[in-house]
């Protein structure tokens, strides 16, 4: 079975997610992993501060 595994990084007000591809460890994790994309974490609650699903999310990730 084939699968994307990846993991985000969040560094001030950053948040970036990698896609690995396969698993390994340590560095070569990080070394190998394609980068899928960095947003500002402001613009990113700006953008869905208004959806629904976001107060689900919050609760979930707060608890």
């Amino acid at each position: 079975m084939l699968y994307k595994q990846g993991y985000f990084t969040i560094n001030d007000d950053l948040i970036t997610y990698k896609n690995q591809g396969t698993r390994v460890s340590g560095a070569a994790q990080d070394a190998g992993a394609e980068l899928l994309g960095t947003k500002s974490l402001k613009t990113l609650y700006m953008q869905y501060k208004n959806d629904p699903k976001f107060e689900k999310i919050k609760k979930l990730t707060t608890n």
